[in-house]
């Protein structure tokens, strides 16, 4: 009967032993199967980046992965990339990796976008004249893609950045600058919500680029970038990707 007792005691803790063994693996496989986009609070709140955040942690939950956003200073997040500290970065305009060799980017876009000059006034055509040397333009701060468009019109010394684009929209009203430059979907959806007496004195005036927005990835995921764009392309044609824009649009 003892030895009974002691055999079953024996493969107890010999099975429950292995299913503790088992279990460590499935940790770690959790654990390696987390990823971080970052994105700039600014992006982040606006439609296209609450649509990109649903879109994504969809996505990433149908190749096996846990999305995780974290939100940095527009300034931080290239060098939070480079340096391993999160695995990609959400929101990029198509050429964001020629001067960074260490990001892989997903070739298909999840949506596009105009760089467009907003004004009081009907303005010329931007260019680098003699006649709009004293002109004024403002940008958000950190926005790449504004500012390169906008040194390719005008010199250095006309551009001012601003971190609050809800002030910038104000001085431009008040005249203090004379145009200002952003992303289209952004800058409409903020002119919906402040107050009416400035947003009905501002106008578009220009469109300065045309553009595509794409994930990029650090060393660690590069490998994923194929597979991404695969799985965005099934997406885009299965409708899942309208689906969850429309979802995402109602909730903003």
């Amino acid at each position: 009967m003892k030895m009974r007792i002691y055999l079953f005691l024996f493969l107890f803790l010999v099975s429950g032993g292995l299913s503790l063994h088992n279990a460590y693996p499935s940790d770690l496989k959790s654990e390696l199967e987390s990823i971080s986009f970052g994105i700039t609070k600014e992006t982040l709140h606006s439609k296209q980046g609450q649509y990109s955040k649903s879109l994504f942690t969809q996505l990433m939950k149908n190749l096996g992965y846990e999305l995780k956003i974290i939100v940095f200073p527009a300034l931080r997040l290239g060098q939070q990339t480079k340096a391993g500290k999160i695995d990609g970065e959400l929101i990029r305009m198509s050429e964001y990796g020629k001067t960074r060799k260490f990001l892989t980017k997903v070739m298909e876009p999840h949506f596009h976008f105009s760089v467009v000059v907003y004004s009081t006034q009907k303005l010329k055509k931007l260019a680098k004249t003699y006649e709009q040397a004293h002109l004024k333009y403002g940008f958000r701060k950190g926005l790449k893609i504004a500012n390169n468009e906008l040194l390719l019109v005008s010199n250095p010394n006309q551009l001012i950045e601003f971190s609050d684009v809800e002030v910038a929209l104000k001085l431009l009203t008040l005249g203090r600058i004379h145009a200002f430059v952003g992303i289209e979907a952004f800058i409409d959806e903020r002119l919906k919500v402040i107050d009416k007496d400035i947003s009905r004195k501002i106008h578009k005036s220009q469109t300065l680029r045309k553009d595509s927005a794409h994930v990029f990835l650090g060393k660690k995921f590069a490998f994923l970038a194929e597979d991404i764009s695969k799985e965005l392309r099934r997406m885009k044609k299965n409708g899942d990707a309208k689906k969850i824009k429309n979802q995402s649009e109602k909730g903003h």
